[in-house]
């Protein structure tokens, strides 16, 4: 059997904190970012999100001499997960 990769992008596995709020809020929420692409992020989180949420991010790097990503997403995957936390899938637009 064939695999045929369809992603535009790679995704990588990575562990670093990240912040986040929802468009046109000034609260911010936590989140641990699980992978990243070109097009897109996966992170965990205890705050409870929907589908087409837009957000504001700020991935910050686990390098000192690297600045934070700053990027706007929009929320297409949650995943409740049994430990009361949720997986999100967004996609990424950097600013």
């Amino acid at each position: 059997m064939d695999f045929i990769e369809r992603r535009e992008y790679f995704r990588i596995k990575v562990e670093c904190d990240i912040e986040y709020r929802l468009l046109h809020s000034t609260e911010t929420h936590k989140g641990c970012c699980t992978t990243l692409s070109g097009a897109g992020i996966s992170f965990i989180t205890d705050t409870p999100l929907t589908l087409q949420d837009e957000l504001e991010i700020v991935i910050q790097s686990p390098s000192p001499n690297t600045p934070p990503m700053l990027a706007h997403s929009k929320v297409v995957r949650i995943v409740e997960r049994d430990d009361l936390q949720f997986e999100i899938g967004a996609t990424l637009n950097p600013l």
